[in-house]
Order: C-alpha cells, then structure tokens, then sequence
C-alpha cells in the first residue's frame, strides 16, 4: 500500500504518489517533502537551526493546533538548555492579505506574552525571546505531566487552581489584559518538582483574524467545547471568559466529568442552550458546597456576572483557609526552625510572619539555605522545592520572590494597596511659555504585599525625569515603605487652554487601579490666540507678502492706521 498523509488544507488522506487532494484540490508539493516522506507544510524537520545566530536546533515536533505548531529546541547559546519554540502555522487557503493580517496579530500576541517576563510570575513559564523572521516565540521547557491525568486529592486539586488563578489575575492586571482564552486540564502542567505551570498560551489562536480573513470557523473561531465559554465563541472574550475555563476545569479535576462537547454544538453552546455542567455534589457529596458555589458562579452564562480572576483566587484562598485541607505544618519530631536572629517557629504561618515582620533578613535567608531547612525540620520536601522554584524564577528580584514565598507559607490572601498624597495634585495656573512645572508625590505600600508597578505619564504629564512624553517610571516598593516622584507638567503642545485633568492609573496584580489625578489650568483665551490663532496669520500673512506685496502693504498701512486711532482715541 501506496505511504499516505494529509492534506494540510482539509486533512483529508491523501497518498504520497498524488498530485493534488482529491477532496480540495490543493496541490500536494505543500504536504511531501523532497524524499517524499510525509510532513506538513513548512514543518521543521529536527536540525533546523532558527534566527540569522542560528543559535537554536529543532529536535522534534511537540504537536500543532490552531494556528500555531510547538517544537523541542536546544538552546546553544545557553549550556545547551532545552526550550519550546511556539511557530505560527500559516493556512495555505489564505491570501497574501490575510496572511500579513495572521502575522500581525501573531506579533501583537507575542509581544504581548514577552511582557509578562516583567515583572513576572511564578506559574507563568519564561519566555525567552520572540524571533520576527521566523513568526517564532520561545518559552521555557517543562517536564512533566499536565492535569488531565488526574489522580489527585481535592486539597491539591485547590492548590493547583489556586496558583493558575494567581496567573490569571496577574495576566489580567496588565494594561492592555491579557487573556489565556484556552484554560483547560491539558495546559496545566504538573512538573516532576510538584510545581504548577499554565502553559499553552494559544498565541495565534488567542488572536483572531478580523473580517477581512477566512470566514470560516478555525480562523474566527479559537478555544476548547465545554471549556471556552459563549462569548469567545463570538469573538468577544473578556478576562471573566478565563474565569469560565478555570470553573469548568475545577469542575472536571474534582468530579473527572470531562464535557462531550464537539463542534457540532457550536451554536447551541453560544446561545446558551449547551454547555450546563451537572452540580459537582451530584458527583461527591462530600464536596465543600463554597466550591459548587464558587464553580457556578464561575460559569455562569453572562460574563458581567462572574467573579474577576482576583476575587475567584481570593475565595479559593478562604476555602483553603477554612476548610483544613492544608493544615498549619508542625514538625514530626519536635522540633522548632530557628530564623536569622534566633526566634523559633513550628509552623508555616508562623514562618511567614517571621518573613513579613524581618523582610531583610528572609531575603537573605531566602537566597541562603531557607529551603533545605523546610525540607529538614519541617519534612516537606515539595513545599521546599516550592521555596526553590520561587527563588529561581526571580533571578533578579529577590524582593519579588520572598513575596510569592511569603503567600504560599501562609496559605492566606494578602492585600495589595497603594496610597499617593497628595492626590490629586494640583499644578495650579501654568504659564503659556514658562518651564515644566514640578510637583512632588509620595506614593506608599500600605497593603503586604511587595510592588513592582510603573507609573505612566500623561499628554502633558510627565514623571521624573524621563524625557519622553508622556513618560513613565518602574517603581519597586516593600510592606510600608514609600517613594517621592516627581511629576512635571508642561503644557507645551496644548493648543486649547483652560482647566486641564489627567488621570494616572497604576494597575495592581489583583487586577484592579488605583489613580492619581492631575490638575492644572491654561489661560483660555491667551492659549487659543498664541498657539493657533497667530501663528496662522502669521503663515498667511508671510504668503501675502511673498505673493502680493502691494495689498501686503496695503493691509499693513490700515492696521498701523487703526492702530493709531485707537490709541488717539484713548489718550
């Protein structure tokens, strides 16, 4: 029998000696490589060396989905690490204009992901770097088993949804949000160390082609029946649409009731007439009704109605609280861990609070030995490797990996919260034609957590010292403390004068805003004549002069005239 493939347009079997598909015609030189083995178009074959340093190897294909196709890779600039390259997959029924819109968007979503290494987040693997030329986005390569598997207590099945929330509420609290849109069992990973990673960020899936692409629906329409909740159907998400995944993946982890949706139920899933999950009680009784409660609302079919990422990781992080599924850890034996300045504790709270009322000490001890100690006296070899995997995924923030440590030693929701004084800040009049003006505000850390926020400038607003406007500035503050910042108005550009406002919104990891407003007020009238007035008559007035010189000096004869009457007349 004659080896066979696919074609890459309607994956219909097509034979290695064919022409073309006999089901869309499309010539087949796109699916058989040169030797006449088998291979999609444009697949990477192991070997490849990608980017103008050729520094990273294909070793093998990985999967493809979507519009997007994943690839082992060697780094060989970095000790030859292994890492995933996320390829965009181009359909060979678009046109050039509809693959120039694909590429864009795939830019668009990949810069996007890039920025989530700033500051970063734990659960959210790093993305290395993102290669134009070849449509290609480089992550960090993670072994281990993806949640789908099952076989895991309710108690880790929480903790598990408790770090993927804390991604997306870190996702959501960019600025623009940035969604998932593809939140399921299979692209949670359970690595071999025990630590939780969301992976499979969709990328070209994530980004839809807009109208002048395909109408059909694997180019308009991107997420998983049963998971992907009505509204991304119509290519509307919103940061609540990953709060639906989240719920129903909770509901598949704790009841290993896996929804039978196809694609044929597409429509009946966007109205609302599909898509209803049974009650997770339905399944075990024994089930904390907080959590049937939670997953309802969660899924609940208007998007407006459900809780955001941040307020879903905070009742999950009551029940976990609550429910004693994660008790206080005392050691076996006896035995009490003594901190850096001779203090004892026996428990992980306890520990905690040690680490927020000393934060230079943990820091230090942090990067010390703190995680052989928990394995050693505590005998918790994976909340250890927990304390590791922290350290490593901050490098170079230790502030911002004694905070996450922090949060998972106490297994309790702490608060973010910013206080600027004094807000609003009042420029007071400005001069047309004067210096930028110079303000000064305290922005302090009054919640526990630790911050890593930048502030953004406005039109006429411009922070520190930063020469571009609108300007902005990274601002790093621990529990309690504060930082003078300098804001400078200058008006320079404005046309129109009056009462000028300005709001300088710092978004939160909880993903909500805090706002500084800005003030100040422009001679109206004054403005109005110097910016725009003016400088058109002068421009006409120089066009006059240079095309007709006679009525140039009969106009400006007039004005002298009337300018002396009116000054005869007042004298």
């Amino acid at each position: 029998m004659a080896a066979s493939s696919h074609c890459v347009r309607c994956r219909q079997p097509i034979s290695t000696s064919a022409l073309f598909c006999s089901q869309c015609g499309l010539s087949t030189h796109a699916t058989i490589n040169q030797r006449g083995a088998p291979r999609a178009a444009g697949e990477l074959p192991p070997g490849t060396l990608l980017f103008a340093s050729r520094r990273y190897r294909i070793e093998r294909s990985l999967g493809r989905g979507g519009f997007g196709e994943t690839y082992l890779a060697t780094d060989a600039g970095l000790k030859q690490r292994k890492c995933v390259i996320k390829r965009m997959l181009v359909d060979p029924a678009w046109s050039g204009a509809e693959e120039r819109i694909a590429r864009d968007n795939f830019r668009r979503e990949a810069e996007l992901l890039a920025d989530l290494n700033t500051p970063g987040h734990p659960n959210i693997p790093e993305i290395y770097e993102y290669l134009h030329e070849e449509a290609c986005l480089v992550m960090k390569y993670i072994e281990g088993k993806s949640l789908n598997q099952g076989g895991m207590p309710a108690g880790r099945i929480l903790d598990c949804v408790r770090d993927i929330c804390s991604a997306l509420t870190y996702m959501h609290g960019r600025v623009p949000p940035v969604l998932h849109r593809d939140i399921k069992p299979a692209n949670i990973l359970l690595a071999d160390n025990g630590h939780v990673w969301l992976i499979d960020f969709g990328l070209s899936k994530s980004a839809p082609i807009h109208a002048a692409a395909p109408q059909n629906s694997a180019t308009m329409m991107s997420g998983t029946p049963g998971y992907t909740p009505p509204e991304q159907w119509q290519n509307a998400a919103v940061p609540q649409s990953d709060v639906y995944a989240l719920a129903a993946t909770l509901h598949t982890l704790l009841t290993r009731h896996a929804p039978a949706f196809t694609d044929a139920d597409l429509p009946a899933l966007i109205d609302g007439r599909a898509g209803q999950f049974p009650p997770v009680r339905d399944f075990d009784p024994d089930v904390d009704p907080r959590i049937e409660r939670l997953i309802q609302r969660g899924m609940d079919f208007n998007p407006a109605a459900r809780p955001t990422a941040g307020q879903f990781l905070a009742e999950v992080m009551q029940i976990l609280r609550t429910s004693g599924s994660r008790p206080a850890v005392h050691n076996r034996r006896g035995a009490r861990i003594t901190t850096p300045d001779g203090d004892h504790v026996s428990t992980t709270e306890g520990l905690a609070l040690w680490c927020a009322d000393n934060w230079g000490l943990a820091r230090e001890w942090l990067l010390g030995n703190l995680p052989d100690v928990i394995e050693t006296s505590f005998l918790d070899a994976r909340l250890a490797q927990s304390v590791r995997s922290a350290r490593d995924t901050y490098p170079d923030d230790a502030n911002a990996a004694l905070d996450f440590v922090i949060e998972l030693l106490a297994n309790g929701q702490r608060s973010w919260a910013i206080r600027f004084a004094p807000n609003p800040v009042d420029f007071g009049s400005l001069a047309l034609d004067g210096k930028p003006v110079a303000r000064q505000v305290t922005i302090k850390n009054t919640g526990q957590r630790y911050l890593s926020l930048r502030l953004n400038g406005d039109d006429w607003v411009r922070v520190s010292n930063a020469r571009a406007r609108p300007g902005s500035m990274q601002l790093a503050l621990l529990p309690g403390t504060e930082q003078r910042v300098t804001l400078y108005a200058d008006p320079a550009h404005k046309r129109v004068g009056g009462r000028l406002g300005a709001r300088l919104a710092v978004p939160l990891p909880n993903g909500m805003n805090e706002t500084l407003e800005v003030v100040a007020s422009l001679p109206r009238w004054k403005t109005l004549w110097a910016r725009s007035v003016a400088p058109r008559l002068r421009r006409r007035s120089r066009t006059l002069l240079r095309r007709r010189p006679a009525q140039a000096y009969v106009v400006l004869a007039m004005l002298l005239l009337l300018a002396g009457l009116y000054l005869w007349l007042h004298s």
